[in-house]
């Protein structure tokens, strides 16, 4: 009994195992007959939805390497539903763009690059639209390509939409260039927004502020001011934004260790922004200085001249006058500050009578005001004043435009002159009654006075004495005159030594016998 019951006790735990086996393999089983069902559900979903399209079809390459296609027959005459694979499609497309067709099918498959094209069917109106796209993320397939009829006016649009993408990229690529080469620039350019802040610079601007681009974008320390005038940036920045030109102003700023002068010049530009751009004037500002020294130096010397100095401009009025004009034409130079024109100095001259009269006074005056534009080479008058004066006047072309006038008093040089004149005639008509021939030879060595008994006596003809003739014209005229048994250069160099000597010398000399 008790080896029975042990029997019975065995084939029932054996029965109990195969039984929990059974059970366990049925339920495996049928999870695996519910995953298969899922999977078979989720691809005939995805084979409606792309079946869906009613205008197109697709190819679809499966995870494990079958193809799958549908809708394909509402693009082309075709028998069956199913496609095996792209070549199927090649008698209803041109050769071309079937080729082109099947190399972007395999980058598609070798590099997962996407594409888009158009194609036409056999009967020359349809326009096919081919996009190619990698497998999905649950790898349901590897790759897929939608095929769909877009017509000839979905074609233009497509057309346009992608030329105005071109356009839209070249624009971009032009747009990177120019900031590129703004950015490349030696001169500081930067831009404003609505707000007034800098939004955008380029590197000159920021090695100009001690920054880098990213610190002026983002701080709102970096304009070119300086403590003592915080707001200049600012000011100058509202009157660009509500004027229709530019607007400039002049900056002492410190760069590197330096003092510079700085022209800011900013200008409204499109959609509220301000552009501003930055030159380094600090040679203009020293060339000034400088300039501004010569002509102040010569100012001083042409003050302390006694000849008067005018300059009147090509608009006819008195640019620059010295001293000693004022004091020649007596005039006041508070009256000359105010820059008369040359008209109005006439007439200041007249009515004061520092001019001689004219008998037709208004043709006078035109005729100074044609002096502006026909006068080519110096002008030189003499004025007889009222006052008893002789005053030279000359006159030239300025070079930048206007009259240039040089006037002095010339009454003592000619009473001088005069003087000089009346002595030397009565000194001449007195040589002249005396027996003894004289002869006054200069510091030049040339002729100054001779009287006619010199002539007579070295029988010459008294032309030749006339003009100031070197003393060595006068030797040669007098050699066929003079006896010497010496050569007679030695001879011609004693006599001119000895008649430029500064002592007195008496000699004798032997002439032939006249005849």
């Amino acid at each position: 009994m008790i080896l029975v019951a042990v029997l019975l006790a065995g084939t029932t735990a054996v029965g109990f195992a195969l039984a929990l086996v059974f059970w366990r393999r049925g339920r495996e089983d049928k999870a695996r007959l519910v995953q298969a069902g899922g999977a078979a559900a989720i691809l005939l979903a995805r084979q409606r939805a792309l079946e869906s399209l009613g205008d197109g079809g697709f190819i679809a390459w499966l995870s494990d390497g079958s193809v799958w296609s549908g809708g394909l027959s509402s693009l082309f005459d075709l028998t069956g539903e199913e496609v095996a694979g792209p070549e199927d499609l090649s008698p209803f497309l041109a050769t071309d763009e079937f080729a082109a067709l099947t190399e972007n099918i395999a980058r598609l498959h070798r590099e997962s690059v996407t594409f888009e094209c158009d194609l036409h069917a056999g009967d020359g109106e349809t326009i096919i639209e081919a996009r190619g796209r990698p497998g999905d993320e649950n790898g349901t397939f590897s790759a897929i390509v939608w095929l769909r009829n877009i017509g000839a006016a979905d074609r233009e649009r497509r057309g346009a939409h992608r030329q105005a993408e071109q356009t839209l990229g070249e624009t971009t690529a032009k747009l990177d260039g120019y900031i590129s080469l703004l950015n490349d620039l030696p001169v500081p350019v930067y831009r404003r927004g609505a707000d007034l802040a800098i939004d955008w610079c380029n590197q000159a601007y920021a090695v100009l502020v001690n920054a880098s681009i990213d610190e002026v974008l983002t701080g709102n320390g970096f304009e070119i001011e300086t403590p003592l005038m915080p707001n200049q940036a600012q000011n100058l920045a509202e009157a660009a934004h509500g004027a229709s030109e530019s607007v400039s102003e002049s900056r002492h700023f410190v760069v590197e260790g330096q003092r510079r002068t700085l022209d800011v010049t900013e200008v409204a530009g499109g959609g509220g922004h301000i552009i501003g751009f930055v030159r380094d004037t600090t040679h203009i500002e020293e060339a000034q200085v400088e300039l501004s020294r010569h002509i102040d130096a010569h100012a001083e010397v042409l003050n302390n001249l006694s000849t008067g100095i005018s300059i009147f401009g090509p608009d006819k009025r008195l640019d620059y006058y010295n001293n000693a004009y004022a004091e020649l034409w007596q005039l006041d130079e508070d009256w000359l500050n105010r820059g008369p024109t040359q008209s109005e100095v006439l007439d200041e001259l007249r009515e004061s009578r520092r001019i001689p009269e004219q008998a037709d006074f208004p043709s006078y005056k035109q005729g100074f005001m044609r002096l502006y534009t026909d006068l080519l080479e110096t002008k030189e008058d003499v004025i007889y004043a009222p006052d008893g004066r002789v005053l030279r006047q000359v006159i030239s072309p300025h070079p930048f435009g206007g009259l240039f006038f040089l006037a002095e008093d010339i009454t003592d040089a000619l009473v001088l002159e005069r003087s000089y004149n009346t002595l030397i005639a009565a000194q001449q008509e007195t040589l002249d009654n005396l027996y003894e021939g004289v002869a006054v030879f200069g510091g030049d060595g040339r002729l100054k006075l001779a009287n006619s008994a010199f002539a007579r006596i070295w029988g010459l003809d008294e032309h030749i004495l006339q003009g100031e003739p070197h003393i060595s014209e006068v030797v040669e005229a007098v050699r066929s005159n003079l006896m010497s048994t010496r050569d007679w250069a030695e001879m011609r160099d004693i006599l001119i030594s000895q008649a430029t000597a500064r002592e007195n010398i008496s000699a004798a000399c032997a002439a032939p016998a006249t005849r």
